[in-house]
Parts: C-alpha cells; structure tokens; sequence
C-alpha cells in the first residue's frame, strides 16, 4: 500500500479540494495502490459534481444556453456511482467494519469428507436428536 499521491495538474479547484478530502480518509485506511488511481480519479470527479449537483448548481445547458437544473434522477445515480467507489477504497461504514479474512496457504484438513456442508446449511441430526 502507499498513499495517495498529490491530484494531477488536469483535475479543477473544485476537484482538486475533493482529492485532498478523500486521499485523507483513503490514505487513513491504508488500502491505496498504484493500480487505484483511475478508479480513485473517477471517484473523485463523481464527488465533485455531485456536491455540485447537491448545491443547485447547473451542470448543463439548453440549446439557448439557459442553464437547466439536474434531474433528481441524475443526482441519485450519481449517489450510487459515488458509493460504489466509497466501498472499494473501504470508505463506508460497511466496509469498514467488515473483518478482513486471511486466507490460509494450505486447506484445511477435513477428518470426515461427510461433515461438509454448504454454508447455512443446518448440520445433519444424528440418531440420538431423533428419538428426543
């Protein structure tokens, strides 16, 4: 992992801003690497014209050239998009909290091949629970 590393020359002041927040809470959760940064770039344009979006700014213009306010639909995919990537830089409560599970070198050694099971399967009952 490595961190965040500064927003490039291309990116607005408003996006600019946006990467500095974010490469903070990405940069505290320690999961950044160098193959991120397309993804950490379109998360953070998405942000920034969402908060631009959110603060009743036009983002578009009619054939005049009057500006035209964002659809609430626009403003919801953008909510998603942005969430989606808040969760692969482990930036959401969810993902913060999920336990990070190591995966062993070796599989575990099974004494009985019968006692595998799916997950969430109920195990079998044995002879004895019957009778009860």
């Amino acid at each position: 992992m490595i961190p965040v590393p500064p927003p490039p020359a291309h990116l607005t002041e408003r996006e600019g801003a946006v990467w500095a927040r974010l490469a903070a809470e990405v940069d505290a959760v320690g999961v950044f690497t160098r193959s991120d940064a397309s993804a950490f770039e379109l998360w953070v344009r998405t942000v920034a014209l969402w908060e631009r979006a959110l603060g009743g700014e036009a983002l578009d213009r009619d054939r005049e050239g009057t500006p035209r306010a964002v659809p609430v639909s626009s403003i919801v995919q953008l909510t998603r998009v942005a969430a989606a990537l808040a969760a692969r830089f482990r930036c959401d409560p969810a993902s913060r909290g999920a336990a990070a599970v190591p995966i062993a070198a070796e599989p575990a050694e099974v004494d009985d091949p019968d006692d595998l099971r799916p997950i969430g399967e109920a195990p079998p009952r044995s002879a004895k629970a019957s009778l009860n």
